[in-house]
């Protein structure tokens, strides 16, 4: 419990002055801002041993465990802080999935993940950045060379990585994504904004940085180039990812699949997902729920080795075969390119 900060008081045959853990606080934030990590993370732990229940402390010193690299530090505090539900939840979530990241635990992520999810509590903003982190996860799972490393990923400059972030391995993409969302400013925006011209750059990591812009509100009208085409996004008034379009996809995926088969329809529901972050925010047509669904029904069948031909599928969906080629010829275009540049 906070001790009364008008008075001087006494802890361990130490006698501390008024208002020391609000001046410790406000030292810890702006030597966080000027990125002095090894001074915020004095300050923060001197306010933690102050007041062990603070929770500005306790964030602020899992910010600086994970600049300076101690990973396992920075987890287990998050973790904690989540299990006590100390602080704002979708932000120690949104730190701990980073830390995860970082140290390429994707199995523990995607738990944590679909925990968070099936608890229904996570503002929308948070839930579709738990959705496109799951598509990255799983992604990187089915890799083959995924396992091989599991050496934490180490942070770099952001002034330097920004200007050469396309040429940086997806995990270390992800991890200045996510000090973007936290620290960006206007001055970021010609590298973000040249990375998403980039015709080398990620299209996954080119969807997550549209999500990080949206949120700033640095910019308005913004073009991004994938898959061979360039296309403005309106981030003041447009949903991204096909918002209640893929939504629509997605449940009537569970709709015609969910009861009579499950397993396909767990992974459509995966191909689907990870297809329309990397796709966006190129043209969906036609705009057919059941088209759509299908073609996604009959590339997930096809890559799962499922005993499933197109007739029946359509036949399942109620649209006619020939229609069903040219999507599920782009769902299969856009999961190989976008897995080959990773």
């Amino acid at each position: 419990m906070k001790k009364n900060r008008k008075l001087i008081r006494k802890k361990d045959n130490v006698y501390l002055f008024p208002f020391l853990e609000d001046r410790l606080l406000e030292k810890g934030v702006v030597a966080l801002k000027e990125k002095r990590f090894e001074n915020a993370r004095e300050c923060f732990e001197q306010l933690n041993y102050l007041e062990s229940s603070h929770p500005q402390a306790k964030y602020g010193l899992a910010i600086c465990y994970v600049e300076l690299g101690d990973y396992d530090r920075a987890e287990h505090l998050t973790e904690h802080m989540l299990e006590e539900k100390e602080g704002h939840q979708p932000d120690v979530l949104r730190l701990y999935l980073t830390v995860l990241i970082q140290k390429r635990k994707y199995k523990k992520a995607l738990e944590v993940m679909d925990q968070a999810s099936n608890d229904g509590e996570l503002p929308k903003d948070m839930q579709q950045t738990i959705d496109h982190l799951a598509a990255f996860c799983r992604l990187r799972l089915r890799e083959k060379d995924s396992h091989l490393d599991d050496r934490p990923i180490q942070n770099l400059d952001m002034s330097k990585y920004l200007s050469d972030l396309k040429e940086q391995p997806p995990e270390q993409q992800w991890v200045a994504i996510q000090d973007l969302q936290r620290d960006m400013v206007k001055e970021d925006l010609p590298d973000v904004e040249h990375y998403l011209l980039s015709k080398n750059g990620d299209p996954f990591i080119k969807s997550l940085l549209l999500n990080v812009m949206q949120e700033k509100q640095f910019s308005s009208l913004i073009k991004v180039y994938k898959f061979g085409q360039t296309c403005a996004v309106n981030l003041n008034s447009e949903e991204l990812f096909y918002g209640a379009f893929a939504e629509d996809v997605k449940q009537c995926l569970i709709r015609i699949l969910g009861s009579d088969n499950p397993t396909l329809c767990d992974l459509a529901e995966q191909v689907w997902g990870h297809f329309v972050i990397a796709a966006y925010p190129l043209p969906l047509k036609p705009e057919h729920v059941e088209l759509w669904a299908s073609a996604c029904c009959f590339y997930a069948a096809e890559m799962s080795g499922l005993d499933k031909n197109i007739t029946e599928i359509s036949r399942l969906f109620h649209v006619s075969p020939p229609l069903l080629e040219e999507p599920s010829q782009f769902i299969r275009k856009i999961e190989e390119e976008s897995s080959a540049k990773n």
